[in-house]
């Protein structure tokens, strides 16, 4: 697929499709991910926005950053936010530019199971060089 492709192809979904390339094998559905249930069990659930949402990728980010390592969802919430390819935001610990790494994996063919498992080993320490 060439690079003006995928960008069409990106630029023409909907907000709240599921991106269709992604291998769904041996981890969550879209459906799942869709559910609000587990958003409710998350670290961050009732807790004020602007840490998550922060734009400078700044102090609050940061903090977002630490807040979500303890959180029991972090990986259905990363798994969502590439699913969905949430452009705001920090999600299961990571950050859209986080993220923007991850989603060409997924793009490349590469099964959300084997990126999830490789953004999370390494989480704390590919992210602490960066802060």
């Amino acid at each position: 697929m060439t690079r003006r492709a995928v960008t069409t192809r990106v630029q023409q979904r909907d907000y709240g499709t599921p991106l269709q390339h992604v291998d769904h094998t041996g981890t969550y559905t879209a459906a799942q991910l869709d559910e609000q249930g587990w958003k409710l069990r998350g670290a961050c659930a009732g807790r004020p926005e602007h840490p998550w949402f922060d734009r400078a990728n700044g102090t609050e980010t940061h903090h977002a950053r630490r807040f979500c390592g303890g959180c029991p969802v972090a990986r259905m919430c990363l798994a969502a936010a590439l699913v969905f390819a949430e452009e705001y935001g920090t999600w299961g610990g990571h950050t859209p530019t986080d993220r923007q790494p991850l989603a060409a994996q997924l793009l490349a063919g590469i099964p959300l199971r084997a990126v999830l498992d490789h953004a999370l080993a390494g989480d704390d320490t590919a992210r602490k060089r960066s802060a």
